[in-house]
This record gives structure tokens, C-alpha cells and sequence, in this order.
């Protein structure tokens, strides 16, 4: 994945899933802290990519979530569902989905209590 490579390029460490399933497996694996979900819509089945991200809220609340695919299949999908979130269209511009990744911890590190 390309956006994979430009984020580990910037610093952050990447986990990467084929699938839902291969991602929920990564989320439940107590040896990982992850901060942030990127999930695409356009797999086979963009419904995949909805599941995934409910069971991750479901699940991981304090999980930040990018969703990105094209608003129409998405739509399709999901309803009023693609309305949560931040939500980019394809193709999306690499730097800024970097700037939302450190929107994003930056925004959870202020949440979380002192130690």
C-alpha cells in the first residue's frame, strides 16, 4: 500500500490488513497499541470496511478512524453511516492524510489523564 509506505516514510510505525478480519485480528493483539485506524472503502466489498470500522468503535472507542474510498460507493454501503468521521475521497493527497494522522494523536495525547 502506498499510503503504508509514505506514513512509515514519515515516522509512524504501520500495521498493515488484507482484510477486516486481518485487522480486528491486529486490534485485539494486546502486544499492539494502535492509535489510529486508516480503513478503505473500495475493497471487494466496501461493507468490509464499514464493518471494520464499527466493530472498532464497538470495541476500541478510543480509536481514531480515517475512512477513505469514493462518497458514492460508500454511500451505497452505509447510508448515514459515512457521515461520522473524517472521510477522504480517492484519490486522496498523502501529505494530508499524514496531517490528520498527527491531528489525530495529537488530539488523543491531550485526552489522556497525566501520568
Amino acid at each position: 500500500m502506498v499510503i503504508a509506505d509514505y506514513l512509515r516514510q514519515c515516522g509512524y510505525k504501520v500495521l498493515e490488513a488484507a482484510t477486516a478480519d486481518e485487522a480486528i485480528t491486529i486490534l485485539e493483539n494486546t502486544e499492539f497499541e494502535v492509535g489510529t485506524l486508516f480503513s478503505g472503502l473500495e475493497l471487494d466489498d466496501a461493507r468490509e470496511g464499514f464493518t471494520l470500522t464499527q466493530w472498532a468503535r464497538a470495541h476500541h472507542p478510543q480509536l481514531e478512524i480515517i475512512r477513505a474510498g469514493s462518497l458514492a460507493r460508500a454511500a451505497d454501503c452505509a447510508g448515514d453511516l459515512c457521515e461520522q468521521g473524517p472521510h477522504e475521497k480517492k484519490p486522496y493527497d498523502s501529505i494530508s492524510i499524514v496531517a490528520q494522522v498527527s491531528q489525530l494523536f495529537a488530539a488523543a495525547k491531550r485526552k489522556r489523564p497525566p501520568e
